[in-house]
């Protein structure tokens, strides 16, 4: 974004018929600005979300047959045509929903709105196509991931075994006809870490975003309690947040964005992570 400076009053101006003096001193004092109003900035993200979920965005085919996976992905090369188009330089494409993902991992299912099938394989990688496209176009493509939320009873149950509420009980928490990742429990962040772990060591992503790393919405009597006094080192609620529970920072004993950043430093120099922790990204149009 350009900066204009202005005095209080009014902006101002160097007019033709001022001095050789005028001119010198306007020279000087421009020489004093910040470097960054003198130029523009020489990157900038303009990113869109590719929404999994429910196939609101994509995808519209259940990749169930060869023709199927074919029409599944060109869906996502129409949508990946018409962002360079608009002039976006990058993807945040869903990677993780509610417990389950679209990538190949050893921890969570595959999301069935691939197939129309939990756990159901689509024949390719999701995550590692959209990556491929999106950088044979010139743009960077972040893992989306949704954390806290893992879906209703009826979604939960869908999973079966492979769900998280039944090979991570201690760090599940039922509320409100849903089920969440119990943000109080220090377990969470590792189990959240260890998704991380799995999805910036095997594909060459650009950038991690958190979703929804914050309590659920008008929820005064989330069962959690019993962590908060245990994990929270004898701290009251106002010492960790002072206005707002449902804020990030309230996963106790430490952050898991800040801990990812370090993770992100240490695998990849490219990499940013969302919810306000950047690094240095791949240079882009």
């Amino acid at each position: 974004m350009n900066t204009i400076y202005k005095s209080h009053n009014e902006s101002f101006s160097v007019k033709k018929r001022a001095g050789r003096g005028t001119s010198l001193l306007f020279l000087f004092l421009l020489s004093l600005l910040p470097l960054h109003a003198q130029t523009s900035p020489k990157h900038e993200v303009r990113a869109a979300w590719i929404t999994a979920v429910y196939g609101l965005d994509w995808p519209r085919t259940k990749a169930t047959t060869p023709a199927g996976i074919r029409r599944q992905k060109e869906e996502l090369i129409d949508i990946l045509d018409r962002l360079k188009e608009a002039n976006f330089n990058t993807v945040l494409f869903q990677t993780r929903t509610r417990g389950d993902v679209l990538y190949r991992s050893d921890i969570e299912p595959f999301n069935s709105i691939l197939t129309g099938k939990t756990g159901g394989d689509p024949g390719y990688d999701p995550l590692a196509f959209a990556i491929e496209e999106c950088h044979k176009r010139g743009m960077e493509c972040h893992a989306w991931m949704v954390t806290i939320p893992l879906g209703g009873k009826k979604h939960v149950a869908s999973l079966g075994k492979q769900s998280v509420t039944k090979r991570e009980r201690d760090i599940c928490v039922p509320y409100k006809n849903e089920y969440f990742l119990n943000p109080g429990h220090p377990a969470t962040k590792e189990y959240l870490m260890k998704l991380v772990r799995e999805v910036v060591s095997r594909y060459d992503v650009d950038g991690v975003h958190f979703d929804y790393l914050r309590y659920p919405e008008n929820a005064p009597r989330f069962p959690d309690s019993y962590d908060f006094r245990r994990y929270g080192k004898g701290r009251r609620l106002p010492q960790i947040l002072p206005k707002d529970r449902g804020h990030a920072g309230t996963m106790a004993p430490g952050q898991p964005d800040r801990h990812c950043t370090l993770h992100l430093q240490r695998c990849k120099s490219h990499e940013a992570l969302g919810e306000g922790e950047h690094l240095p990204g791949r240079k882009i149009p």
